[in-house]
């Protein structure tokens, strides 16, 4: 997910958690183990993982965090806004 100025630019501060471009359901563990040291502050989780981004947004919805599943957010901005490339077009990063 790009962190486009026109979207983001209001945020005190991001702290980025990235995951596996492939099977990223395999590393929900990794990420929640990750997600656990940032319980304790006021924030929103951003979830931009795919079909795994739904599954870790009711994870962290049951421990009682807010997390939203952009998506595409970004990308999407872009395609309509810059003349990006349609997110679903772009190669696969690895």
């Amino acid at each position: 997910m790009t962190l486009s100025p026109e979207l983001f630019d209001n945020v005190s501060e991001v702290t980025r958690i990235d995951s596996v471009a492939v099977d990223a359901f395999s590393d929900l563990p990794r990420v929640l183990g990750k997600i656990a040291s940032f319980r304790d502050k006021d924030h929103l989780f951003l979830i931009a993982l795919g079909p795994a981004g739904t599954i870790l947004a009711s994870k962290l919805a049951k421990l009682g965090e807010q997390a939203i599943d952009v998506g595409h957010i970004s990308d999407s901005f872009e395609t309509v806004f810059q003349g990006a490339e349609w997110p679903e077009k772009k190669p696969l990063t690895r």
